[in-house]
C-alpha cells in the first residue's frame, strides 16, 4: 500500500472539524492513500446508482431520501413524472476527501515516523489476534500455575514462529497465492513412514511443496532440492539475528 504524506493545509480535507487542533500542542498529519481513495470511490458509486434506482422506484427509505436531497436532483412534472439526475456539484465535492486520512500527534512530528508508529498499533493487535485464534489460546484451560506457565512459554515460542513466517512470506511474496493458514495446510498433506532398520520415507512432495520450503531456507523433508533451487538465496532466507 503505497501512501503519500504531501503538505498541505488542513482546509484541503474539507473537514472543519479539525480546526480546533490547530490551536493546541497536537500536529495534524495528513496523508493521501491511492489505493483507498479508489476502492471508496467504487464503493461510493456502486451506493449511488442503488440510491438512484431506490428512489426512482418509490422505495426508498427516510434515510435515503435524506441522502437523495444531498447527492441527487428530482424532479416531478405532470407529464414526465419523477426525474432523478445526479447532482455532479454535490457528488464532486463529496468524493474529494477520498483516499485523505489524518493522524493527531502530540509528540511524533515527522509524517513517515507516525504513520510507522500508526501501523506498528495494528501489528500488536494482529499478534494478539493470532495469540487468540490461530494459537488458540483464547482460554487458558489449565489447572495450576506451573501448567499456565508452560503453556504461555508454548505460546511465545509458536508467536515467534508465526511472526517468522509472516516475515518471510511477505519478503518472498507468498503472500500472492497463500494465506499463513493455507501455506501449512499444503505442507501438512507430506507424511512420513518410519520402518525399523530403514531410513525414513515420505509421500510424494510436489514442485510446489518444494519451493516453499526453499523459500524459508531449507530443503523438503527427503532432502531433495526444486528444479529452481538456489543455494545462495536459501542461505540469504535464514534467520539472521537483528542488528
Amino acid at each position: 500500500m503505497q501512501v503519500k504524506s504531501p503538505t498541505f493545509p488542513v482546509e484541503k480535507l474539507g473537514c472543519a472539524r479539525f480546526q480546533r487542533f490547530r490551536a493546541t500542542t497536537s500536529r495534524l498529519l495528513g496523508y493521501y492513500n491511492e489505493q483507498r481513495a479508489a476502492a471508496e470511490r467504487a464503493q461510493f458509486n456502486h451506493d449511488l446508482k442503488e440510491l438512484k434506482t431506490a428512489v426512482q422506484s418509490g422505495k426508498a427509505t427516510d434515510a435515503q431520501l435524506k441522502r437523495a436531497q444531498r447527492l441527487l436532483t428530482i424532479k416531478t412534472t405532470p407529464v414526465k413524472g419523477t426525474r432523478v439526475e445526479y447532482n455532479d456539484e454535490a457528488i464532486k465535492q463529496h468524493t474529494n476527501d477520498f483516499g485523505y486520512f489524518v493522524l493527531l500527534s502530540n509528540d511524533v512530528k515527522e509524517g513517515d515516523k507516525a504513520l510507522e508508529c500508526y501501523r506498528n498499533k495494528d501489528l500488536v493487535e494482529k499478534t494478539f489476534n493470532n495469540l487468540k485464534n490461530r494459537l488458540d489460546f483464547n482460554r487458558t484451560l489449565v489447572s495450576s500455575v506451573e501448567n499456565l506457565e508452560g503453556k504461555l512459554f508454548v505460546e511465545f515460542v509458536a508467536l515467534i514462529y508465526i511472526s517468522y513466517m509472516h516475515k518471510v512470506m511477505k519478503s518472498k511474496n507468498l503472500y500472492r497465492n497463500y494465506s499463513i493458514q493455507s501455506l501449512l495446510d499444503e505442507l501438512d498433506v507430506i507424511e512420513r513412514f518410519d520402518y525399523q532398520g530403514q531410513r525414513a520415507r515420505y509421500s510424494e512432495i510436489t514442485e510446489k511443496q518444494r519451493q516453499i520450503y526453499e523459500a524459508f531456507g531449507i530443503l523438503a523433508p527427503d532432502g531433495k532440492p526444486s528444479k529452481t533451487y538456489k543455494p545462495e538465496a536459501a542461505a540469504a532466507a535464514t534467520l539472521a539475528p537483528e542488528a
